[in-house]
C-alpha cells in the first residue's frame, strides 16, 4: 500500500517511503546514496535502474548493507532491486 508519493528529487522529499525507485545514471545515485538510504522506511524497496553496466560493481559496494533481491540487464543497462531490512 501506498501511503504517500513524491515525484522529484531527492534532496527535496519529506519523511521516509516504502518504495523509492531512481532511474538516473550511476554518478548521481553515487552521490544521492546516503539521502536516498536516508528516506527507506523499514523493509522498503528501492529500484535503481538507468545503469551502465560498467558501474554495477561500484553501485553493489555502495548499496551493500541492502538485500540485494533482483538484478536485471538488458544489453549494457542494468537494473537493481533492494530491500532495506531495517
Amino acid at each position: 500500500d501506498f501511503h504517500k508519493a513524491w515525484c522529484g528529487s531527492i534532496d527535496k522529499a519529506n519523511g521516509l517511503y516504502n518504495l523509492i525507485v531512481a532511474n538516473i545514471i550511476a554518478d548521481v545515485i553515487l552521490i544521492l546514496e546516503k539521502d536516498i538510504k536516508n528516506h527507506l522506511e523499514d523493509n522498503a524497496i528501492l529500484i535503481l535502474s538507468g545503469i551502465l553496466d560498467k558501474y554495477s560493481t561500484r553501485i553493489k559496494e555502495k548499496f551493500q548493507d541492502l538485500e540485494l533481491i533482483d538484478e536485471m540487464q538488458i544489453n549494457e543497462w542494468c537494473s537493481f532491486v533492494y530491500k532495506n531490512n531495517k
